[in-house]
Parts: structure tokens; C-alpha cells; sequence
């Protein structure tokens, strides 16, 4: 594969991942998801870092992914209008933390014994969910050690930050499968069929 269709298959991987998540997130929320001050705009924010950390990481491309994971972290800081430190803080620590559950979900799904589509869906839900579960964590108890929250908000942060993951792991699975199986495939028969006339 030359360079070119490399980064066409970056693009369409990117594309397809990113919209699948807000269009599911969409379907299921509706415009909530646009609205920094909606808990629903995780989706939105987690669209594009799923899609970015993805296509990078599943081809290896570390620097380049970080890279554009940093100015992903810059223009969600430039159109939150916030000058809060806290806030730009735990922005990268979500960023963070959500392309750590990506690489560790590709790392898992290249496993020999995950060779099925129900595990290569299953395994993103189960380690995105629980990443976005240990954010929560650690900022309600950051919240809880400056006084800003009582420590009964940590279930409550917990469990929807559980359900949140899942659902994130669920449309990265899913979206996957769907470039893997049928868009991939279609493309490259596409361009062997264009290659013969």
C-alpha cells in the first residue's frame, strides 16, 4: 500500500469512527451533545479523541496521534471560553485517559485468542468504560480533597461515567467492524476493478 492510500484509509477510518460515535450519541441524546455544560458532551469531545487516538494507534503512528491529540486539547481549550485551570487540567487528564483505554483496547484486540467480532466489540465497552469510570474517580476525589463535592457523588459520577464508556467502547466497536468488514473490503475491490480497465 503506497502512502496515499494509507492516508486515505486514515482519513476514511478517522471519518467513519468519529461520525459513528456523534451520530450514535446524536440518535440517542440529541443536541445536548454540542453543549459544553450537558454532561452528554463527553460524546461530542470523545468522537473526535476516539477517532483521532484510534487511527493512529492502530497503525502505529504514536507521534503523530499525540501530536494531533495536543491540538485537539488546544481547540477544545479555545471554544470552551473558560479560563479555569482546573478545567484545562482535567481536560488533558480525560484526553489522556480515554487514548490510554484505545491503545490498551487495539493492544488486546491484536491478542491471538480475540479473534471474533463479538470480543473486538466486547473489549473496547469493557476498557473504555472502565477508563472513563477511573476518571471520574479521580476527579470527584480531587472535588472532594479542595471541598468542592461531597463523597456521595462518587457512585452517581461513577456509574454514568461507566455507562458513557460503554457506550463509547460499544460505537468504536461497532464502527470498526463496519470499516473492517464492509467498507475496506468494498474499497479495495473498487480499486482493483478501476485497475483493470
Amino acid at each position: 500500500m503506497n502512502k496515499l492510500d494509507a492516508l486515505k484509509q486514515s482519513i476514511i477510518r478517522f471519518m467513519t469512527i468519529s461520525g459513528f460515535i456523534i451520530l450514535a450519541a446524536y440518535l440517542l441524546y440529541g443536541k445536548r451533545i454540542f453543549y459544553f455544560n450537558y454532561s452528554q458532551s463527553e460524546f461530542f469531545q470523545s468522537g473526535i479523541t476516539i477517532g483521532i487516538a484510534f487511527t493512529a494507534f492502530r497503525d502505529k503512528k504514536y507521534r503523530q496521534g499525540i501530536g494531533a491529540l495536543i491540538l485537539w486539547y488546544i481547540l477544545l481549550n479555545g471554544v470552551s471560553h473558560t479560563e479555569v485551570l482546573w478545567f484545562f487540567i482535567q481536560l488533558a487528564m480525560y484526553i489522556t485517559i480515554i487514548s490510554l483505554g484505545v491503545y490498551y483496547s487495539i493492544a488486546i484486540c491484536r491478542k491471538p485468542f480475540i479473534n471474533n467480532k463479538f470480543f473486538r466489540i466486547a473489549t473496547p465497552i469493557v476498557v473504555i468504560g472502565v477508563s472513563n469510570a477511573l476518571i471520574s474517580i479521580v476527579i470527584v476525589l480531587i472535588h472532594v480533597w479542595y471541598n468542592i463535592k461531597n463523597i456521595l457523588y462518587l457512585p452517581e459520577e461513577v456509574i454514568l461515567n461507566l455507562k458513557y464508556g460503554a457506550l463509547l467502547g460499544l460505537f468504536l466497536g461497532m464502527s470498526n467492524e463496519i470499516l473492517e468488514e464492509y467498507i475496506f473490503p468494498k474499497l479495495s475491490k473498487q480499486k482493483i476493478t478501476s485497475e483493470q480497465r
